[in-house]
């Protein structure tokens, strides 16, 4: 399903619960057809999640209002973090971001709405997932999932840090 981004592993940040499904299945015989669904949806939501944390703290941190919006398509949610994460940090190297817009792309070519691994079928009664048998290497998914947390968690951190200094530097102010 995605692709490996060559990005260096490090410790997982993903959903503990998520990466614990991904080991059962992974250390037992037979088909993991039956977890499949809800590995990829809870993968998909965690970044879902994540993204709007860092939409809502990147805002503050830069003093922008923010108003929360009920949209849960990563390709309208990760070019605004995209924006935020540039604008921090504009000398950095964007390999890395160039790696998250693919990997979105790849997601939302595959779950644009976050329905295709939540519901078996859509509502006009059609499959949910156009394949016929869904194929993912859940090894290989784990691990580009590792590679998007360090991005995600890295930058949740960084900018969590920055606030902690604006935070001090105001108080120091008043």
């Amino acid at each position: 399903m995605l692709a490996s981004t060559g990005i260096t592993t490090q410790p997982r940040y993903t959903s503990v619960a998520t990466d614990l499904l991904v080991e059962s299945v992974s250390t037992r015989k037979g088909s993991a057809d039956s977890l499949i669904f809800p590995i990829v949806f809870l993968y998909r939501h965690y970044i879902e999640l994540r993204l709007k944390s860092l939409l809502h703290d990147g805002y503050r941190l830069l003093d922008r209002a923010h108003k929360p919006k009920a949209v849960h398509q990563l390709s309208k949610l990760w070019p605004r973090v995209r924006n935020i994460l540039e604008e921090l940090w504009p000398d950095d190297d964007s390999t890395a971001l160039h790696s998250m817009d693919l990997l979105i792309k790849q997601f939302e070519e595959v779950d644009p709405r976050s329905t295709s691994f939540r519901y078996p079928k859509d509502f006009k009664g059609n499959n949910s997932v156009k394949l016929e048998q869904p194929k993912v290497n859940l090894r290989n998914l784990a691990e580009v999932m590792n590679s998007i947390s360090i991005i995600l968690e890295g930058s949740a951190g960084a900018i969590s840090e920055y606030q902690g200094y604006k935070n001090d530097m105001e108080s120091d102010h008043w």
